[in-house]
């Protein structure tokens, strides 16, 4: 599913974000601020992006991916 705004493009994750997911839910940074289990590989993250997908597709959840349309200027 994908949903789009004037600057927002709104899509559910995928299994092709295992990358990104892994870099920002293992960041220490961010964790400082979400209590929560961090993936230690791919194969964690991956685990995490299937347990989404099935728990969407039990409509218990969404999971949305936001991505801006605006390109930002230096």
């Amino acid at each position: 599913m994908k949903l789009e705004t004037e600057r927002l493009i709104l899509k559910e994750i995928d299994e092709s974000y295992t990358d990104d997911i892994l870099k920002i839910r293992s960041n220490s940074y961010i964790n400082q601020y979400v209590k929560r289990n961090s993936p230690k590989n791919n194969y964690e993250t991956l685990e995490f992006i299937l347990h989404i997908k099935n728990k969407r597709r039990n409509n218990e959840m969404l999971f949305w991916e936001f991505l801006s349309k605006i390109k930002e200027t230096s």
